[in-house]
């Protein structure tokens, strides 16, 4: 006889279902939030991760489908592959971010090169959620702001933690 936590594990052992299961769970959390106040941002924002995954739930119709049924399936998988991938790549997106905002959280990022856009984003590195955008955006398209670093009061700490993330990065 299958125990409840069984049966809930043997439940979501199926992807299906946790789109399901994500899905009912964030677009009923989002209708209660609209009922307790309306004019809410979160509310809106959940509302929109809701329907993304709503939309989401549609892939099992599309597995259903001798053409498409193996595609979805195998984009699964490599969602789950690449899973392991995100949460190594989180780990050293953070160590950095933190690292660098030890750095020039305070009084640290005072530039000297005043011919550079550092001078426009007057502490590039003194916030750590900052931080995270600028170097995941860096890591994605380019400069995450590491020229800045030359003209910084902390330059060869500055640089020599640059040079960790960007290998730390490519070796992922």
């Amino acid at each position: 006889a299958l125990t409840f936590s069984g049966a809930r594990s043997e439940y979501l052992i199926d992807p299906f279902n946790i789109f399901d299961v994500t899905a009912t769970t964030i677009t009923t959390t989002a209708m209660v939030l609209t009922c307790i106040k309306p004019e809410n941002n979160y509310t809106a924002i959940l509302l929109a991760f809701g329907a993304f995954c709503q939309w989401l739930r549609c892939l099992r119709l599309l597995a259903m489908f001798s053409g498409l049924g193996p595609l979805v399936l195998m984009s699964i998988k490599m969602v789950n592959d690449i899973a392991v991938w995100v949460s190594l790549l989180a780990v050293v997106l953070l160590a950095s971010s933190f690292s660098l905002y030890v750095l020039y959280r305070a009084g640290g990022s005072e530039y000297t090169d005043s011919t550079s856009n550092c001078n426009e984003h007057a502490t590039p590195f003194a916030d750590v959620a900052q931080n995270l955008r600028l170097l995941l955006e860096g890591s994605l398209v380019g400069d995450p702001y590491f020229s800045c670093i030359a003209g910084s009061a902390n330059p060869i700490a500055g640089e020599v933690l640059a040079i960790l993330f960007q290998v730390a990065t490519t070796l992922l």
